[in-house]
């Protein structure tokens, strides 16, 4: 029996050996740094030309309530502090850190965008804590064996190609389509026991229908300023994969923010809380 026991616990220490040789946080950052293709650089600055620029921050408190066939009809919520910052070359600085409400799970993100409705570049890092107390059989008895770890994923993501006719994508006409076509490269890293690195890249065309009249933005939240417009936009990437995705465009401080968003087995609705001006 001691010989059992004994085993089982050099088989514990052992697990715990290999998880505490994984690292326990990643960022996305590496030695080559990424940038926005001049081209892309040029095409997004240079819709931003007829951009009404009535705002230069904006912070939110929003709740995702997120429905995936993988939980079987259970909803999940993830909350999120979110603060955007215009630039001087007029495109947005998005920061975002939030966690999930159901469990020990973390996430950090930075993006440069085109309005809020384009991402040209953003990294994101998030963080999930598991902590197991397995029992192992060994003869009659089982013997309790506590791991903790944790899994860490970085992704960076950027706009390699950016095309659209439409010349006022950031200040939307009520009533009007629009479209744009996107390449995006991403870079993914995992880390802890089973850690690896891919890299993908898509095609997506996206057309998008703009309302013809506008709603006050109170609806969306009661401190929220003027009107917005809702935006639909509907994308299909060229591996057959579509999704559907609700803005509102807040034409004061002239930003889209989701309101709902779906595909593949995914559904999330967003919900705004807190909202703060800094003029």
């Amino acid at each position: 029996m001691n010989s059992a026991i004994g085993q089982a616990l050099r088989f514990c220490v052992f697990a715990l050996i290999l998880l505490s040789l994984a690292p326990l946080s990643y960022s996305a950052e590496s030695d080559e740094v990424w940038l926005l293709q001049p081209i892309v650089q040029e095409r997004a600055t240079g819709l931003l030309k007829a951009y009404k620029k009535t705002g230069n921050s904006l912070k939110l408190f929003e709740i995702q309530e997120i429905n995936n066939a993988g939980n079987f009809g259970k909803i999940i919520y993830y909350e999120r502090q979110t603060s955007f910052s215009r630039q001087e070359s007029g495109l947005w600085a998005i920061v975002g850190a939030g966690n999930f409400t159901s469990g020990a799970a973390a996430g950090f993100s930075q993006t440069l965008s085109l309005c809020g409705l384009i991402t040209l570049l953003t990294t994101t890092n998030s963080a999930t804590k598991l902590e197991t107390n397995t029992p192992i059989p060994f003869g009659k008895l089982f013997l309790p064996c506590g791991i903790r770890t944790s899994i860490g994923v970085g992704t960076r993501v950027r706009v390699a190609d950016l095309r659209t006719d439409y010349e006022d994508i950031c200040s939307p006409i009520p009533g009007t389509k629009f479209t744009y076509h996107i390449e995006n490269e991403a870079q993914v890293k995992t880390t802890g026991l089973f850690g690896r690195s891919t890299q993908v890249s898509a095609k997506i065309d996206v057309l998008c229908q703009v309302s013809s009249s506008v709603v006050q933005a109170k609806e969306i939240n009661p401190g929220m300023r003027g009107d917005y417009l809702l935006v639909s936009c509907e994308g299909t990437a060229h591996s057959g994969q579509k999704s559907k995705t609700d803005y509102a465009f807040l034409i004061e401080p002239g930003v889209y923010l989701i309101l709902s968003t779906g595909g593949g087995a995914q559904t999330t609705k967003v919900q705004y809380k807190t909202v703060d001006y800094s003029d």
